[in-house]
């Protein structure tokens, strides 16, 4: 018989790339907790339990033999159940996870992507050493990633606006990498496409995508937050835009490619056997050609994103010469 595990993704605190982990049990305790200075990507897995996702952590299910009491460490992961990697300066937090057919742990932040064996492991036969990076410069830490059913993977984010000063202007980013971490250049352009969703942008835009959705017929659903820049109280705006499977913007959505809805930031992504699309946390519809429905249609969700917490780093204009580092707010 085969039992279920939780992981948990998020950051540790570590001084030489060793330390400390905290991690949230499946009752939403602090399962370990022995902060100190510096930033390592942590992955827990606990023993079996209810598997779900916290507002403070990443958590996927996963199967393995039956271990012990449900809710304690994993003692056959990694070093008595937690893993601790560090990803480097400026490589933001780790914010998503998905696991793989074959028990795999891929684990996404601002740097890319990170796969781990099952016993918690980096698989070196993945980027490098374990690692794999977008090539995005300047984004934020709030990422979200997805499988496809070919095994490759897709990393949406943030990346700084390439036509402005470094810092502070941010929009959508989405990479997608092959079986072995390598970016897959049949993707976009070199395996990474973005947008915008303000024409023409302005200075101090900020637009993050943190919700990916990977749709029956390979066209891929990314969403997240905008806020207009240049505006002192511009109202976030839930942004959510379609692309085909090589990268290009699927134009037959929205407008362009692109919807705006006064929702606020989406978390979350779901669809119906129609190819209706369900946002949270605001609970909104739209149909298969992006047009918003006024109401929400009682359906089955056939298919969807995981939900996770929110992440707008910036929430507030930014000032005359401020600049926003990655990873912070």
């Amino acid at each position: 018989m085969r039992h279920p595990r939780t992981i948990i993704a998020g950051i540790g605190l570590a001084v030489m790339a060793a330390g400390g982990v905290t991690a949230v049990s499946a009752g939403g305790s602090h399962a370990s907790s022995a902060p100190s200075a510096g930033t390592a990507a942590a992955t827990v897995r606990t023993a079996p339990a209810a598997v779900g996702r916290s507002t403070g952590a990443i958590l996927v299910k996963a199967q393995a033999a039956a271990a012990s009491t449900p809710g304690s460490l994993d003692p056959t992961f990694g070093n008595g159940g937690k893993v601790l990697t560090d990803l480097g300066v400026g490589a933001g937090v780790p914010s998503d996870a998905v696991l793989q057919p074959n028990g795999d742990i891929v684990v996404s932040g601002g740097f890319g992507v990170a796969r781990y064996l099952p016993t918690g492991k980096l698989d070196t036969t993945f980027g490098t050493g374990g690692l794999a990076s977008t090539g995005f410069v300047g984004g934020e830490s709030g990422t979200g990633v997805a499988l496809q059913p070919d095994g490759k993977i897709i990393w949406v984010g943030s990346q700084g606006n390439p036509s402005f000063p470094a810092g502070g202007t941010f929009s959508f980013a989405v990479a997608r990498f092959n079986a072995n971490g390598s970016l897959d250049t049949s993707f976009g352009t070199g395996g990474q496409a973005s947008v915008e969703f303000f024409a023409p942008p302005m200075q101090g835009a900020q637009e993050f995508a943190g919700a990916v959705l990977v749709q029956p017929d390979g066209k891929i659903l990314v969403a997240g937050s905008a806020r207009q820049g240049q505006i002192r109280f511009a109202p976030i705006q839930g942004a959510l835009a379609r692309f085909n499977a090589n990268g290009t913007l699927d134009t037959s959505f929205g407008t362009g490619g692109k919807i705006l809805s006064s929702s606020g930031g989406i978390t979350a992504l779901g669809l119906d056997a129609a190819g209706n699309i369900f946002t949270l946390p605001t609970r909104a519809e739209f149909s298969p050609t992006g047009q918003a429905d006024t109401g929400v249609t009682p359906a089955a969700i056939t298919a969807s994103s995981p939900r996770r917490q929110q992440h707008i780093p910036a929430l507030r204009p930014v000032r005359p010469g401020e600049h926003h580092r990655r990873g912070q707010a």
